[in-house]
């Protein structure tokens, strides 16, 4: 988890890729103006967003602790809906 946030952390800053991530976000006129593919930038955003989600849900679902329907305990998740 510390490398996944550290990669992050060089990729937004330490790159000319996070550069162009943080001007697409402020201002994605303007980064198209300037020359900055702006829809390739997103799909990377969304791509990158979706890896770390799943590798979230992959260490949460791997939690032996975690409640579960199958093992017929209750959810939080029941009393909601």
């Amino acid at each position: 988890m510390i490398a996944a946030l550290a990669g992050y952390w060089i990729l937004l800053h330490r790159s000319a890729i996070g550069r162009t991530l943080y001007v697409v976000g402020f201002s994605p006129g303007g980064a198209r103006y300037a020359g900055i593919p702006v829809r390739r930038r997103l799909a990377l955003l969304y791509f990158l967003s979706g890896l770390v989600a799943s590798i979230a849900a992959i260490i949460a679902g791997s939690n032996p602790f975690s409640p579960s329907r199958a093992r017929g305990r209750r959810s939080w998740i029941d009393g909601c809906c």
